[in-house]
């Protein structure tokens, strides 16, 4: 992502806005204030998994990984568990709680590499 204005399709999908609708628009006027005053932008917030993978990229030991994290707290960038694979699949339902298709939901859930009980197994 270059620019947070590029992120509009996703939160207008999220919301479910169509095109033209003010609703939009204010999406659309907030991203580009954004874009144009990168300093009020909030924290980022990357997992431990995407720290170690930093901290392994630049060859930095794990002894200093503490000192990095500290680092990355002062610079606003806060540190989170991965999340759990309950987490993810919530999140996944989440998305599709207001939809009555069960058939969008399921798969999206095998996208997500989600196996039926007692279906195909990765076992060969």
């Amino acid at each position: 992502m270059s620019n947070y204005i590029d992120l509009e399709p996703q939160i207008s999908d999220y919301y479910g806005t169509i095109p033209g609708q003010e609703r939009r628009a204010g999406i659309c006027d907030a991203l580009r204030f954004l874009d144009s005053h990168p300093e009020h932008v909030p924290g980022r917030t990357i997992t431990e998994g995407e720290l170690d993978k930093i901290a392994d990229e630049c060859r930095i030991d794990d002894t200093a990984v503490v000192y990095i994290d500290n680092f990355a707290k002062r610079l606003g960038i806060t540190v989170v568990p991965e999340p759990t694979e309950a987490e993810k699949l919530a999140e996944i339902i989440s998305e599709y709680t207001y939809n009555s298709e069960p058939q969008a939901l399921a798969e999206a859930l095998v996208r997500a590499g989600v196996k039926a009980p007692g279906g195909e197994s990765d076992d060969c």
